[in-house]
């Protein structure tokens, strides 16, 4: 369905190096237009990521673990987004970030990145039904060395925590949820399911002609 609030957007960055950086970010809905409710609702949930349960590595962590330490959050910047042109109202505000990853070993290239897919449930004449977003890169150790594809359990963990992350977001500001903008649609309707993959993608490309084993969790 259609989302009860307004429409923003948030944009997450960060350092990988001083010449190298990343950025990732998704819609949401936000019960009002006023930009510091929304940056708190955006800060609930980079904060529930940091913490949410990731035991892929060790049996034991925090989704920071997923990352190397080159892995720095900076900053956050919401905006409203207007869904009849998909462009910002304003400026937004920037707010600052801190977190960085805590893995070990060694990175994987900067390039890859795991793509996180949002999907609006099934309506009729709904054009475009998925978002996606791309994480920063991962510790290596997050590979099967013998499919060079993300060990099964990746998929299931990180879905998790970022269902973690919309019910911080929803717990701290009632209203704020993650969402799926169709500017065919002009419209933003609930996102009810996440999924992921298991082939490694680049930033803001998907490897399309790989067949993946995906991970699928609703939302709502």
């Amino acid at each position: 369905m259609a989302i009860p609030g307004t429409l923003h957007r948030v944009v997450y960055g960060g350092d990988l190096t001083a010449a190298e950086h990343f950025a990732f970010g998704f819609y949401f809905s936000n019960p009002t237009a006023v930009l510091a409710d929304a940056l708190s609702a955006a800060n609930s949930w980079l904060s529930a990521f940091f913490v949410a349960s990731f035991t892929v590595i060790g049996g034991t962590g925090t989704m920071t673990k997923a990352f190397m330490p080159l892995v720095a959050w900076k900053t956050v910047h919401v905006a409203q987004i207007n869904p009849l042109t998909g462009k910002q109202t304003g400026p937004g505000v920037t707010g600052p970030a801190s977190g960085v990853g805590t893995g070990t070993g060694a990175s994987l290239p900067f390039q890859s990145s795991h793509c996180v897919t949002l999907l609006a449930g099934n309506q009729p004449g709904l054009r475009r039904r998925r978002n996606r977003f791309y994480l920063p890169p991962y510790v290596t150790t997050l590979m099967d060395p013998s499919t060079s594809r993300y060990v099964a359990a990746v998929g299931t963990q990180v879905a998790a925590a970022i269902k973690t992350c919309d019910d911080a977001m929803n717990a701290g500001t009632p209203g704020a949820r993650m969402c799926v903008y169709s500017l065919a649609d002009k419209e933003a309707f609930d996102a009810t399911e996440i999924y992921l993959g298991d082939v490694v993608d680049t930033q803001r490309r998907r490897r399309r002609s790989l067949v993946e084993s995906r991970t699928i969790l609703a939302l709502t």
